[in-house]
């Protein structure tokens, strides 16, 4: 179903005004004003003047009749909504199924299949699709990746709805909107018109969630969750990339079969293919429907130019302009103007915006954009983000004010991703270069989303193993080098500090050698400093990897070296936490960690008594260390201390390591009846005790991301989000404490707000619920209103916790850190524990 913004509808009513009505009103109307200029006496401009205004309000009258009077069914057809008769169930249902049969042939066609092989997929859709069990959902989530089928199977629920409505009139009715439509409209008004009268349930389907911004998507997913409660037994699919909507347990599409995949190859092809007859790095492609009918079209005209999924929208989109060349008509650029319109807009355009009509017969032609209602639009969103990308490319859309505003940004953000997946280096570089001086965090993401980590072919196609010249692929790699640098410094610095220098001191080698690239620090030689020059040949850090034949692919070696950074740095922040905040909580872990059982010592015999304990065993182990002439040595599997942390505790007065022992958070309030430690708490006491280990974390948060990570705060979604008021509740369960919490944001120059309470019999906390999810986005819009929604997360989590854990603060601020640097391709791997 297909809503027009104001402004599509009111320029369609413009385009319906014939030009022979106006023609002939406004000679009368100039016929007049040359009767009443004779007879006044004023000079002849007052002719044009009056002519001017006439024709201006000539216009703006046509346009509203032909909107609201003279065609109220054109106007019923551009709403969907109130049309002048009332058409039987049958006849509704009948449309519904009509205009469904059309959506699915136009995507096919848009792949430029024959009819005949369209027919073939119509026929057996049932069978091609991935097999999704929601049958027990009210309200279900369907996510999938790029060509995974996710448009052809919200046509599959639909059309079900519609075949179950047709035998039984008890049955849901039947409705289907693509995302773009229905931020457009009031949604939950909408969806209650759209039931016929005497339907009490409704099946309906939301395809393409991803195609508009997160608020907007997650107030459709909110308002769907509404609507279930208002009509039971009723049942709504929402579709979507992974990841974009907040949801408590989406359903991830299968990949197809291995029966599906062979039945499309086949089908596509019109012989039998299998997976295994097609290159092996697009094998795994063939299990997203998309690629699969892609694949099975110029494989089986012997043409395989491209063993990439954007290498075959490359040639789909080749063959197309080599067909429909006209003379007259530059058609590759009427479609990547039309696609920036649509991106812009967030949907279909009037027609008339297109250009004249030889130049809409020639899009039309292409079988890439259908004509509905005097609009143009891409029936498949995944070719029109492809010319949007195009236009990107070849600088038709001004990339300097899209980089400005994040907010701005989203909107293209998958034209971008696509862009760098099929640009060439000189294009990639034009755009990555500007965005990541502008915004690394930004940037980052973007080459995790479009460039592949390894081995891929090229997206233009030829021999996957032709890498470019040793020497060009060396100079893109430096090139990209020196671009991370520049915008992410501190990383670099890190990296050097880890050996005592400083960037400026070491000698970078970045090298390709064969298929393989490396990436070394060296102790650079002064000239003149003989002493320093004897280290010249010491190597301190390595990475190689082999290298990959994407153009983009210089960006990702470069960005997995700052993976390994980030994620050693976190690593080592775990075991050594060297921030104010957290130094406390270090200090306590170092003195308990020396005797077992130590982190129970408040608990047992109180911290006096352990601390004379840890005296006795630090004397000890340095008396260990003069025997072997060491200088550090491992404790138990617990940890490792050197010769000056030693002889620290060993010097320090009881009373001093008293108090480090009974450790930085408020300690147990009742008698110990077991080691487990939760008998020496009271409930409240437990939550007093999280409410400061989270306090603490926060305070550390900002300490580590302000020192470390300055260049990245725009998209950490923490980091966006603060200050922040967490708000949870601790149970335990099975002798440990379960923790779930939320953030929201607090205004500006607030401090952070922890409240941790015991969880009450019978209530759940739920940082899923309607209440919780519209209290953040309107939060999030009074207080953070420049901050990009598809950075955010409400950051509603659970997890376990213990009296007896070590530096649980660290702990829980790592995590954090770990899952922000995640969510924008900065770490690949889980958090450490």
């Amino acid at each position: 179903m297909m809503i027009l913004t104001k402004k599509q509808k009111f320029l369609l009513a413009i385009s319906d005004i014939r030009l022979t009505k106006v023609v002939s009103e406004v000679l009368t109307v100039a016929a007049v004003a040359v009767v009443v200029n004779v007879a006044t006496g004023n000079p002849g401009i007052t002719t044009l003047a009056l002519l001017a205004g006439v024709i201006f309000l000539h216009v703006i009258v046509s346009a509203v009749s032909v909107l609201f009077l003279e065609h109220p069914q054109k106007h019923s057809e551009l709403t969907n909504l109130n049309p002048i008769t009332a058409p039987s169930r049958r006849e509704l249902l009948e449309v519904l199924s009509q205009d469904s049969a059309i959506r699915v042939r136009e995507r096919w066609e848009s792949l430029q299949l024959p009819a005949e092989v369209v027919d073939r997929l119509e026929l057996q859709v049932e069978d091609l699709v991935a097999d999704v069990d929601i049958a027990e959902s009210e309200v279900a989530l369907i996510t999938g990746e790029l060509g995974s089928g996710k448009s052809t199977l919200a046509e599959v629920i639909h059309r079900r709805a519609i075949t179950a409505a047709a035998a039984d009139s008890d049955e849901r009715w039947p409705i289907m909107l693509d995302g773009r439509s229905a931020s457009k409209v009031d949604f939950e008004n909408f969806v209650k018109q759209a039931i016929p009268e005497g339907c009490r349930t409704f099946s309906l389907v939301v395809d393409g969630l991803d195609e508009v911004d997160r608020d907007a998507a997650e107030g459709i997913a909110k308002s769907a969750r509404s609507l279930a409660h208002r009509f039971p037994g009723s049942r709504t699919v929402l579709f979507s990339r992974p990841g974009f909507v907040r949801w408590r347990d989406p359903v991830a599409m299968p990949p197809l079969s291995e029966m599906q995949t062979s039945r499309i190859l086949e089908i596509v092809a019109d012989r039998r293919l299998f997976p295994t007859d097609f290159p092996e790095p697009l094998r795994s492609e063939l299990h997203k429907p998309l690629f699969a009918i892609l694949a099975a079209r110029y494989f089986a005209l012997d043409r395989p130019r491209s063993v990439t999924p954007a290498g075959l929208l490359a040639i789909l989109v080749e063959d197309v302009l080599a067909r429909e060349s006209r003379s007259g008509v530059d058609v590759y650029q009427s479609l990547r103007k039309l696609a920036s319109k649509t991106t812009e807009y967030g949907g279909p355009v009037p027609e008339s915006e297109a250009g004249p009509p030889e130049v809409r017969d020639a899009l039309t032609a292409t079988r890439l954009i259908v004509r509905r209602n005097r609009l143009l639009s891409f029936p498949n969103p995944t070719i029109e983000q492809y010319f949007a990308a195009q236009a990107l490319l070849r600088g038709e859309v001004p990339v300097s004010r899209q980089i400005e505003s994040l907010s701005l940004w989203e909107r293209w953000r998958l034209a971008w991703m696509l862009s760098v997946a099929v640009g060439s280096w000189d294009e990639t570089l034009a755009l990555i270069a500007p965005l990541l001086s502008v915004n690394p965090g930004t940037a980052s993401w973007l080459i995790g989303e479009a460039v592949p980590k390894w081995h891929s072919g090229g997206a233009s196609g030829g021999d996957p193993l032709a890498l470019p010249p040793t020497e060009v692929m060396t100079e893109r790699i430096r090139i990209s080098l020196e671009l991370w640098r520049r915008a992410l410094p501190a990383p670099f610095h890190l990296l050097a500090a880890r050996y005592g220098y400083t960037w400026e001191e070491l000698d970078v080698r970045v090298a390709v050698s064969g298929n393989m690239a490396d990436f070394s620090l060296w102790v650079a030689a002064p000239s003149g400093d003989s002493a320093r020059s004897s280290e010249s040949t010491r190597m301190l850090w390595h990475y190689a990897v082999a290298c990959a034949t994407h153009p983009a692919w210089p960006w990702r070696f470069i960005q997995t070296v700052l993976i390994n950074v980030f994620e050693d740095f976190l690593k080592t922040l775990m075991g050594n936490p060297d921030v104010p905040s957290l130094r406390a909580e270090w200090q306590h872990d170092l003195a308990c960690s020396l005797v077992p059982g130590g982190f129970a010592a408040p608990l047992i015999d109180g911290p006096r008594v352990w601390a004379a304990k840890v005296k006795s065993e630090a004397v000890r182990l340095l008396e260990v260390l003069d025997e072997h002439r060491g200088d550090f040595i491992e404790v138990g599997g617990r940890r490792g201390y050197d010769r000056e942390q030693l002889q620290a505790l060993a010097g320090s007065s009881l009373e001093e390591l008293a108090s480090t022992i009974d450790g930085p958070y408020p300690t147990s309030d009742m008698p110990l009846v077991d080691l487990e430690g939760w008998s020496g708490y009271s409930p409240d006491q437990l939550a007093r005790r999280i409410s400061e280990v989270y306090r603490s974390a926060l305070q550390a948060y900002d300490e580590i991301v302000s020192e470390f990570f300055p260049d990245l705060r725009p998209v950490l979604s923490l980091d966006g989000l603060r200050p922040v008021e967490l708000t949870g509740q601790v149970r335990v369960v099975s002798r440990r404490a379960h923790v779930r919490y939320t953030t929201l944001p607090l205004p500006a120059g607030s401090e952070n707000l922890v409240r941790i309470s015991p969880a009450r019999e019978g209530v759940e906390f739920d940082g899923y619920s309607d209440e919780f999810l519209d209290e953040f986005r309107q939060r999030r819009r009074a207080y953070r209103p420049s901050l990009p929604s598809w950075t955010m997360t409400t950051f509603a989590d659970g997890s376990s916790f213990s009296p007896l854990d070590r530096m649980p603060a660290t702990k829980r601020v790592v995590q954090w850190i770990w899952r922000d640097l995640k969510q924008i391709h900065l770490t690949d791997r889980m958090a450490p524990h």
